[in-house]
């Protein structure tokens, strides 16, 4: 009897091959897919970083360029005040060069500026105000050239048009406000791009034990990339730090051509003031006998008018030295300088009998020298508009308000219109006239540009016939206090 043969069978738990190659089949497919949306991610942050990368180089010409034309309308006004006092044709090149220079960056700026609606309308209107104050250059050059010094003199003082280079400079301090918030929030996507496409570059790690093939040429591909994307973030730096070196020396430059050329005004000016004040006294010490009475008159007029021309001069040159002065920074004892200040002025009108009250303890920090010059300006101005006063007042002290300190010179003196407070600080710029009051209109000028290097503010109140005060504020120094 043949006996039955047994199959052998299946052991328990193992799947057919044919499901092995399946399963195998969906996972090498399903970590391709990873693969692949790893690496497009990848690639999709790299270009992202390129274009921001771009954006960051647009933004940072857009503030090059609004900076450029805030400093060619500069250039425009000094030239333009240079012209009208000398009445030299050669300083109106810097004018010249300073009018196609704002232009050119207003230009440049307008096109990295396409597809923004609203810094394109913060643009036309800066344009606007910039050819504004080029319109009025020229106006008051041509008045210099056709009608001469005097009445460019008189206009001179509209040179600002009514707060014309504040508005400028606030506008394109708006603008470039704007542009540094882009810039700052391009940058953190350049980050956040850099933290994906490394994310991503880890994933594709993990992915790279099932497929190696896929994942090196994955890799490849993302360290090609990278090294594009970091050579250009080393291009963008290198170009960083050559335009800060270039503008640096542009702005040593400018102020080195704006000294030159304060001397020249200067030298300019100062020979032909020589000459008729040499005439003049000649006239005077030979010719007194032979003049009547109204030519003597006269002759003493030129001679008191050239010596307030030169005085002019002196103030021209040393408020343009303070915006050039190096600055320090140190204790200074406020109460102190008001102190010796008086005493100065007390000993040079001994027959003055003025009440001061000087707080004490009144300490700043900031630089000693520029201080004094200030509260030099703020208290001679006291001093001189009580003269008429019979029981003159002048009092130095300060007060806080809203976290601050601020501090402060009042007078009992003829006071001013509140109407015409924001001619104050404006050079040139009177209230009173010559016959009643002697001055130049540069003291409270040099008094704000101190306190502006400083960081403060400066402001006056006052009434007619009931004095003025000044306040003004400076970092406070936290020893003496």
């Amino acid at each position: 009897m043949t006996g039955a043969v047994a199959l052998p069978l299946p052991p328990r738990g193992n799947r057919p091959a044919h499901a092995q190659t399946y399963a195998t089949a969906v996972a090498f497919a399903l970590a391709t897919a990873l693969l692949v949306t790893a690496d497009v991610a990848s690639w999709l942050n790299a270009s992202h970083m390129a274009d921001v990368i771009e954006s960051v180089e647009r933004t940072q010409d857009v503030l090059e360029h609004l900076e450029g034309a805030a400093a060619a309308v500069n250039l425009i006004v000094a030239a333009t005040r240079g012209f009208v006092a000398a009445g030299t044709e050669a300083l109106l090149l810097p004018a010249t060069r300073g009018r196609v220079k704002a232009m050119e960056d207003l230009s440049a700026a307008e096109r990295l500026l396409a597809g923004d609606p609203a810094q394109q309308a913060r643009l036309a209107a800066l344009r606007a105000r910039v050819q504004y104050r080029i319109d009025m250059a020229d106006g008051l050059v041509q008045t210099r050239r056709d009608r001469g010094l005097a009445p460019a003199a008189d206009a001179i003082s509209h040179l600002n048009g009514e707060g014309v280079v504040e508005d400028i400079r606030a506008r394109v301090l708006e603008m470039q406000a704007v542009e540094r918030d882009r810039l700052a929030r391009r940058r953190s996507e350049v980050a956040a791009s850099r933290s994906r496409v490394f994310a991503a570059m880890a994933i594709t790690g993990v992915m790279s034990t099932g497929v190696l093939v896929a994942v090196f040429v994955g890799l490849r591909r993302q360290v090609v990339q990278r090294q594009i994307v970091e050579e250009r973030l080393r291009q963008l730096n290198a170009d960083l730090d050559r335009k800060v070196t270039e503008r640096t020396a542009q702005l040593e430059a400018t102020n080195q051509e704006l000294e030159a050329f304060s001397y020249s005004v200067s030298h300019d000016l100062r020979a032909p003031l020589r000459a008729i004040d040499g005439f003049s006294h000649a006239l005077a010490e030979e010719y007194a006998e032979q003049l009547r009475g109204d030519g003597r008159r006269y002759l003493a007029r030129i001679r008191a008018g050239v010596g307030r021309m030169g005085t002019l001069i002196d103030d021209l040159l040393r408020l343009s030295r303070i915006t050039r002065e190096p600055m320090r920074s140190e204790r200074v004892d406020l109460s102190a300088l008001a102190r010796q200040i008086v005493a100065d002025l007390k000993a040079a009108d001994p027959s003055r009998q003025v009440g001061v009250a000087i707080a004490p303890r009144l300490v700043a920090r900031g630089d000693g020298h520029l201080l004094r010059a200030a509260l030099t300006n703020l208290l001679g101005n006291a001093w001189k508009f009580t003269r008429h006063q019979p029981s003159a007042a002048v009092e130095v002290g300060s007060r806080d308000a809203e976290g601050e300190r601020i501090f402060y010179v009042r007078d009992n003196g003829v006071g001013f219109d509140m109407a015409h407070a924001g001619q104050l600080f404006r050079a040139f710029q009177r209230l009173h006239g010559v016959h009643e009051f002697e001055g130049n209109g540069v003291g409270l000028a040099t008094v704000q540009r101190i306190i502006g290097r400083h960081g403060g503010r400066v402001w006056a109140e006052g009434a007619v016939g009931q004095g003025a005060t000044f306040h003004f504020t400076v970092p406070v120094s936290d020893e003496g206090e």
